[in-house]
């Protein structure tokens, strides 16, 4: 007999399910849930940010045209006349914020001088620097050592000035003695600001 060859490739059994897949778990469908949630809000937030910069274009494009139209109306000659005007104001601001002047510094040693004590030369060295102190010597004659160091306190009580030094001390034939004297300035304490807020 000879061997029959099946010409069919339809099967004769039902065909039954192979994959072992199952359902998917609640866990993934929660993760699909947020990158889907992700993805949606980060297209959203793409297109506000487009029309967020669209929108601002348009006022650069609006402010720049406003710009152009106003600086056409204004004068030329007029713009430069005031450009210098602020350069003169602010070199005049500058002036007075660093103008010093001495009249506190005499108000002062008019008030702190004792009655025995006499100056008789006075010489300020003014600072070459912005925040530096003004340097006073200064000579005279007192009625004694004692009378010095009184003075000598006066001078290191007073809190504009810095670094009193009373030096060549000579005595004469009547009991009064010469002396000379320096000390630092506060550079606040002469500026013209200072004086005037009081």
């Amino acid at each position: 007999m000879e061997p029959t060859f099946q010409t069919t490739f339809i099967p004769k059994r039902p065909m039954a399910p192979i994959s072992n897949k199952t359902a998917p778990s609640g866990w993934v469908t929660f993760l699909g849930l947020i990158a889907t949630l992700v993805f949606i809000a980060s297209v959203v937030a793409y297109g506000i940010l487009f029309l967020y910069r669209q929108q601002l274009s348009g006022n650069i494009v609006n402010t720049n045209a406003s710009l152009t139209r106003q600086s056409e109306t204004f004068d030329s000659n007029i713009v430069v006349e005031l450009d210098d005007v602020n350069r003169r104001l602010q070199s005049a601001e500058t002036l007075l914020e660093n103008h010093t002047i001495i009249t506190p510094l005499f108000k002062s040693l008019e008030e702190i001088t004792l009655k025995t004590v006499r100056f008789t030369n006075f010489t300020l060295q003014m600072p070459t620097g912005e925040r530096a102190s003004t340097l006073v010597k200064m000579s005279g004659v007192a009625q004694g050592y004692d009378v010095i160091a009184l003075q000598s306190d006066t001078f290191s009580r007073n809190r504009f000035f810095k670094d009193p030094l009373f030096s060549n001390l000579v005595p004469d034939q009547k009991g009064n003695v010469s002396f000379e004297l320096s000390f630092l300035v506060d550079p606040s304490f002469v500026l013209y600001k200072t004086y005037a807020g009081q």
